[in-house]
């Protein structure tokens, strides 16, 4: 019985080494070769990544970000907007995190917070969202 333990506890320490080796960015780059440039062609698994990175390094804006927009191929708002308050408040001049939380509330429908999300991305030089709100009525 011993052996039978300790062989299953060696499978499993050789099993779980290489993830245990690896880097916040390490997991971060693995979720961004997931990206087309545009979307996460498997945001479930991207978001599994950024987790990882997440609890390694849970101070870099970055993660939370691509994690929002993960989240966001999902069609999850919530915790896509709570990504991108995260990566504000890491990084408050943060014009694409506004911007994408901007997108998030317009999809739900929340066309205040989305306005004032689109105006301060506009205000640190990122336009894209509230030219196009705009052009749709949705934004004064």
């Amino acid at each position: 019985m011993r052996k039978i333990i300790i062989s299953i506890f060696l499978i499993l320490t050789l099993h779980c080494a290489p993830a245990m080796s690896e880097t916040a960015a390490d997991w971060f780059n693995k979720a961004n070769a997931l990206s087309n440039g545009k979307k996460y062609t498997d945001p479930i698994k991207a978001i599994e990544y950024l987790n990882n990175a997440i609890k390694l390094q849970p101070d870099d804006e970055n993660y939370y970000y691509n994690r929002g927009i993960a989240y966001d191929n999902v069609g999850q708002y919530q915790p896509a907007i709570k990504d991108h308050n995260q990566a504000i408040r890491l990084k408050p001049d943060y014009s694409e995190a506004f911007n994408n939380r901007g997108i998030n509330y317009l999809s739900q429908g929340n066309n205040t917070l989305g306005c004032r999300d689109a105006q301060k991305a506009c205000a640190l030089g990122n336009c894209k969202l509230l030219e196009m709100a705009k052009g749709r009525g949705v934004c004064p």
